[in-house]
C-alpha cells in the first residue's frame, strides 16, 4: 500500500483540505483543493471514497468527475445521503449530462465490507454533529478517521493496525485531544498521523498530551508526505 497525503486542513484552512490517495487509484475525500493536485501529478483515481457531505470533503468532486470521465467512469462510494448530495452537486454545476453517465455511484452502510482494488475496506459509522461520517479500515493495516466524535468505544476497531490517520479538533463535532489519547492508549496502533487539524493548533502541546497515554509513534501529517505499508 502506497499512501500519498494530499492535504491535512479543515474547511477554513489556509492549507489544503484533508485527503489521501492510495496506490494512485483510491482517493479518500474530494475537497476543493484536491483536483488541481491530482491533475498536476497526472493521476486519475478509479475509486473515490467519501466520508461525509461537508464541502471540504466533496466540493472538488464535480471538477474531478468531469476530468475523470474523459478516461474512465469512476466508482464513488458513500452513505446514501452523501451520494445524494454528490449527485445534486453535479446536477447544479455540470448537469447537462446525468451524473450516472459520468460515474458509478454506490452506497454503503455501517458494517459493510467493500472490495476495492484488492483491499477489504470495512465501513464504520460515527457521529459528526447531526450527520454521520464514515471511518474506513483497509484490511488490518490502515484506518482513516476524520470529522468524528465519541471514538473511545471504537478502540477494538483500531487494534493491531500499522497506521492510523485520525483527526484532532475543537468543538462538539470533532475529536478533542484527551479523547484521542484514551483511544490510542487502548488501541495502541503502531503509528498515528494526525490529520484535519486547525492552522493554529499547538502541535507540541498536542503531542505532549498524547504521549502521556500513548507509547507509539505519533506525528502531524503534512501535505506531500508519503508512506509505504
Amino acid at each position: 500500500m502506497f499512501i500519498r497525503i494530499l492535504g491535512t486542513g479543515p474547511a477554513d484552512t489556509s492549507r489544503y483540505n484533508t485527503s489521501v490517495l492510495i496506490d494512485d487509484s483510491i482517493l479518500i475525500d474530494a475537497g476543493p483543493t484536491v483536483p488541481v493536485q491530482l491533475f498536476s501529478m497526472d493521476i486519475l483515481p478509479r475509486y473515490i471514497l467519501l466520508t461525509h457531505p461537508h464541502g471540504d470533503h466533496i466540493l472538488g468532486l464535480p471538477i474531478l468527475m468531469l476530468r475523470l470521465s474523459r478516461s474512465h467512469r469512476p466508482i464513488i462510494y458513500g452513505f446514501r445521503e452523501t451520494i445524494r448530495k454528490a449527485r445534486l452537486l453535479w446536477s447544479e454545476t455540470y448537469g447537462l449530462v446525468e451524473a450516472e453517465k459520468i460515474a458509478d455511484f454506490r452506497t454503503f452502510e455501517h458494517g459493510d465490507v467493500l472490495q476495492v482494488e484488492g483491499y477489504r475496506v470495512r465501513v464504520l459509522q460515527r457521529p459528526h454533529g447531526p450527520m454521520r461520517t464514515a471511518v474506513f479500515k483497509f484490511d488490518d493495516s490502515m484506518v482513516y478517521a476524520t470529522d468524528v466524535r465519541d471514538v473511545e468505544e471504537d478502540a477494538c476497531y483500531y487494534m493491531g493496525v500499522d497506521v492510523l490517520f485520525h483527526e484532532v479538533g475543537e468543538g462538539s463535532y470533532h475529536t478533542p485531544v484527551d479523547e484521542l489519547a484514551k483511544l490510542l492508549s487502548r488501541a495502541n496502533p503502531s503509528l498515528t498521523y494526525i490529520i484535519h487539524y486547525d492552522d493554529d493548533m499547538d502541535e507540541a502541546g498536542v503531542l505532549a498530551r498524547l504521549k502521556q497515554y500513548y507509547r507509539g509513534e505519533v506525528r502531524f501529517a503534512r501535505r506531500g508526505m508519503s508512506l509505504v505499508l
